[in-house]
């Protein structure tokens, strides 16, 4: 069984964000990110790849705007 002092929930902008204060303001602490989304490296915007002009508006399976992060 591994053993953290922070876990944080969530790889979107606060979460990478969160983990990267930690790591420099207290690089002795044990930190696990956890996300359900894709490899950060394997990640695509559709408004990027100009599919969209917007956000994806909340559907029925998610509650807010925005990517599924496991979408393809």
């Amino acid at each position: 069984m591994k053993k953290y002092d922070v876990i944080v929930v969530g790889a979107g902008p606060a979460g990478i964000y969160a983990c990267y204060e930690l790591a420099l303001k207290a690089p002795h602490i044990k930190v696990l990110l956890i996300d359900k989304g894709r490899d950060i490296y394997k990640r695509v915007c559709p408004i990027l790849q100009k599919r969209t002009i917007k956000c994806p508006p909340p559907t029925a399976k998610k509650d807010h705007a925005g990517c599924v992060p496991a979408a393809p």
